[in-house]
C-alpha cells in the first residue's frame, strides 16, 4: 500500500511524508532506548575506589567500561540472536560442499552400475533427495543471513 500511495503522490508531483511511513516499534523509539541505557549506566557496579584516589587513566578506563556495559545492556538480546543466526548460517555454508560431494558420489555410483533400478527407492532416488536438501539448505542460509543482518542493523540504528 505504501508503494501504491507513493506512486499516486508522484503522479501528482508530491512525495511521501513522515506520516505516511510505518510507525517505529516501541522498543526502537529513542525514549525507550534512553531509559534502558540510563538504567544500565546508573546501575554500573565498577571499582569501589573513590574518584579522588584514581588516576586520570583509571577514571577513563572505568568510564569506558561503564559505557560498554550500558551499550551492551541495551542491545545484548539482539546481538545474541544475531550470533545464533550467524552460527546457523556458517554451519549451513559448510554443509554445501559435503552435500555436493554426496550428490557427485551418487552419480558416480549410478554411472558405474553400483546403484541400479532394482535397488530400493530410498537408494535409487538418493540423488534427488540430496539435491532437494541442498536447495533447502541454500534457502535456509539466505534466510538466516538476512535475519542476522536485520538483527545487527537494528542494533546499529539505535545509536545513529
Amino acid at each position: 500500500p505504501m508503494f501504491s500511495h507513493a506512486a499516486y503522490l508522484r503522479k501528482h508531483g508530491k512525495f511521501l511524508e513522515n506520516d505516511d511511513l510505518v510507525p517505529l516499534a516501541a522498543i526502537d523509539k529513542s525514549e525507550e532506548i534512553e531509559k534502558l541505557f540510563d538504567e544500565a549506566y546508573s546501575n554500573w557496579k565498577g571499582s569501589r575506589v573513590g574518584e579522588e584516589e584514581q588516576t586520570i587513566a583509571e577514571r577513563e578506563a572505568e568510564l569506558e567500561k561503564r559505557l560498554v556495559h550500558a551499550l551492551l545492556a541495551t542491545v545484548k538480546g539482539r546481538l545474541i540472536a544475531g550470533g545464533v543466526f550467524r552460527f546457523l548460517n556458517t554451519v549451513l555454508q559448510f554443509s554445501f560442499p559435503i552435500l555436493l560431494n554426496l550428490i557427485l558420489s551418487y552419480f558416480e555410483d549410478v554411472q558405474s552400475g553400483k546403484i541400479t533400478e532394482n535397488d530400493p527407492p530410498a537408494v535409487y532416488y538418493k540423488g534427488y533427495w540430496l539435491s532437494a536438501l541442498l536447495m533447502l539448505f541454500v534457502a535456509l542460509k539466505a534466510l538466516s543471513e538476512s535475519a542476522y543482518f536485520h538483527k545487527v542493523n537494528r542494533c546499529s540504528w539505535r545509536y545513529v
